[in-house]
């Protein structure tokens, strides 16, 4: 067996262009679909109010129907209103528990695969209250639609229990004025 260098050569250059050509051809992930809430204060005060946001962020498979339930702090919290902004899902009111407002949507066909703002509802910060406001979502169900036009389960992250979206709720500023009384005496000889 004859030794060729040419051979050689041509093997190690193809082995050095393959190793290189995996090492930078990017991997595509399918990215997951996100539930968001966002706010429009991250510090109120007692007797303050402010809005928050349930969003839905479109991952590859998108949603086609979705059951979900905003849970609020409701020791710190009252719910001012709720609504439903436009969106590409049909959608059933709000129904509000105390410290819960589930809200659900449906899609007319295909998966949605934009970004939408699901719910808006307005809170107040109770009277003497401090500390922080929690808001996350509990997800009873979110489904897409796979390629044989079948309903699936979708996957989803949206905040939780564990890493809930924090308001923090500021001690109301007490001013006191205090008086300095001046007493004068008289003294007669």
């Amino acid at each position: 067996m004859r030794f060729s260098l040419k051979k050689a050569v041509a093997s190690l250059v193809a082995g050095i262009v393959l190793v290189t050509t995996l090492a930078v051809t990017p991997i595509f992930a399918a990215t997951s679909n996100k539930i968001t809430i966002s706010t429009s204060k991250s510090t109120a005060k007692p007797g303050e109010s402010f809005d928050a946001t349930v969003g839905f962020t479109a991952g590859d498979d998108g949603v086609a129907a979705y059951d979900l339930v905003l849970v609020y702090d409701s020791s710190k919290l009252t719910v001012n209103s709720t609504s439903v902004p436009s969106s590409s899902f049909m959608t059933f009111d709000p129904v509000s528990n105390t410290g819960k407002i589930r809200f659900q949507g449906v899609s007319s066909g295909n998966a949605v695969k934009s970004n939408q703002n699901l719910l808006n509802v307005s809170f107040k910060v109770k009277s003497g209250v401090t500390g922080s406001a929690n808001l996350y979502i509990t997800v009873n169900e979110i489904t897409t639609v796979d390629s044989s036009n079948k309903t699936v389960n979708a996957t989803c992250s949206a905040p939780s229990s564990s890493s809930p979206k924090k308001v923090t709720i500021d001690a109301p500023v007490v001013t006191t004025t205090t008086t300095k009384a001046t007493t004068t005496t008289k003294v007669t000889t």
